[in-house]
């Protein structure tokens, strides 16, 4: 596992906590990876329009979760679709996590559809009130 980060110096950081490499997020299209995960607010309604990794560092085949669930396609999630790279999106961690937490508090099968809809809903409640709370 490789921790590539805009800064090296948290990259090295990080890394050598969790035992890991560490890669500038630049040199990223010249090391080989199978799984890319975004874990910053790049590409989120906080830093829009914005991609963490320029499309040419993108491998064909490879898999590409974005944590961003707002907007659920960010351009990170599009330039990557484009490219042919298996993508997943920040609902479907969410929905994941709520799943796992559902099936272990109460040792029922979650309602994965029912949770899945639930934070669609939310994400795009929080949209509309957004701009509503902005305003007053």
């Amino acid at each position: 596992m490789t921790v590539a980060a805009r800064r090296a110096l948290q990259a090295r950081e990080v890394a050598a906590a969790t035992g890991c490499a560490a890669a500038a997020l630049e040199d990223l299209g010249r090391r080989p990876y199978d799984v890319l995960v975004n874990a910053t607010p790049v590409g989120s309604g906080a830093v829009p329009g914005e991609s963490p990794v320029a499309p040419a560092q993108l491998r064909p085949g490879s898999v590409v979760f974005d944590m961003v669930y707002e907007p659920r396609e960010t351009p990170l999630l599009a330039a990557a679709r484009a490219k042919g790279c298996v993508t997943i999106d920040g609902v479907e961690m969410l929905v994941a996590q709520a799943v796992g937490q559902f099936e272990a508090w109460t040792g029922v099968s979650a309602p994965v559809e029912a949770m899945a809809e639930a934070a669609t809903d939310a994400i795009a409640e929080s949209r509309v009130a957004a701009p509503a709370e902005a305003a007053s």
